[in-house]
């Protein structure tokens, strides 16, 4: 297609990460990674052809994209995690937080619970 996909880029090998399984069904097409972490897991963001709203998401290594929001347990009603900038060697991830569908965004850390 003619949106940007993320990909990653290891051993002289690309390969396309895709976007979202679920909202590439509702128009989310485009993604863009903005960071790896030491082990390979993969931090970005999937938007619509119009970049009207985006979606945090992570890929580990041989696995498929995943929505942060889905793995965040208290992530309070009708907030959503807009995109992830980074990701630490701890696993914890820099992300973008609002508190409600098209209100302003937020920094905020997520930090693994394991």
């Amino acid at each position: 297609d003619s949106f940007t996909h993320a990909c990653s880029f290891h051993d002289g090998v690309v390969t396309d990460l895709g976007v979202l399984g679920a909202a590439q069904r509702s128009g989310w097409t485009a993604a863009n990674a903005y960071a790896i972490d030491d082990a390979g897991t993969i931090v970005g963001f999937t938007t619509t052809p119009t970049h009207q709203g985006s979606v945090a998401f992570i890929v580990s290594p041989g696995g498929p994209m995943v929505d942060l929001n889905t793995l965040v347990a208290d992530l309070p009603a009708g907030s959503q995690l807009l995109d992830a900038r980074a990701i630490a060697k701890d696993g914890s991830i820099a992300v973008t937080w609002a508190p409600t569908y098209r209100s302003p965004g937020h920094a905020a850390k997520l930090i693994p619970l394991d």
